[in-house]
């Protein structure tokens, strides 16, 4: 199997994974306030991982699918997602440390609630309050980007052992003693 469909199919099971755990995470939480967006974490990894066409696809994709299970509009997460994956795709430097990501996802969580909400105002046809939407927008997005952040980070520490070498040499790591494959 090549390494692009292998990041395919990496990103179908977290998609799937996201979809799977929005119930659970949404029953956990009592506020609506604090509750992250967990199907924006594959949109927001499509982005770092497959930017460009795929990504904005992707979203768009993911953002159909959340339009199907939760309003009676079709349009308004599946616009925003597709906009915002194309224009994520469009940042040069892909943020390689914690803080960076964290950054990263906090201004595109930012911008994928206020679209959306923005959109699903305008549909129903209420007035657009700047305020309101910013800061729904904004707590929304500070859980979801201090979750993604995190996983990060335990994802990172847990791949750190299996890191190579500048030289290419893979290193095994066993508590403290590293021997080379």
């Amino acid at each position: 199997m090549n390494r692009p469909m292998i990041k395919l199919v990496l990103l179908a099971l977290l998609t799937a994974l996201a979809f799977l755990l929005e119930p659970i995470v949404g029953s956990e939480i009592g506020s609506s306030t604090f509750r992250p967006d967990i199907p924006l974490i594959p949109v927001l990894v499509a982005i770092l991982a497959w930017p460009g066409p795929s990504a904005v696809v992707w979203g768009g994709v993911i953002g159909l699918v959340c339009d199907c299970l939760t309003g009676p509009y079709l349009g308004p997460q599946m616009a925003a997602f597709a906009l915002l994956a194309a224009i994520g795709s469009l940042v040069p430097a892909r943020p390689l440390s914690t803080t960076g990501l964290l950054f990263f996802s906090l201004g595109y969580a930012i911008a994928a609630e206020f679209v959306s909400s923005t959109i699903r105002l305008t549909l129903d046809g209420r007035p657009f309050v700047a305020n309101a939407v910013a800061a729904q927008a904004l707590a929304t997005a500070l859980t979801t980007a201090l979750l993604i952040s995190s996983v990060w980070l335990v994802v990172r520490r847990l791949t750190r052992p299996l890191a190579r070498r500048p030289d290419g040499e893979r290193i095994v790591s066993i508590g403290w003693q590293r021997s080379a494959d």
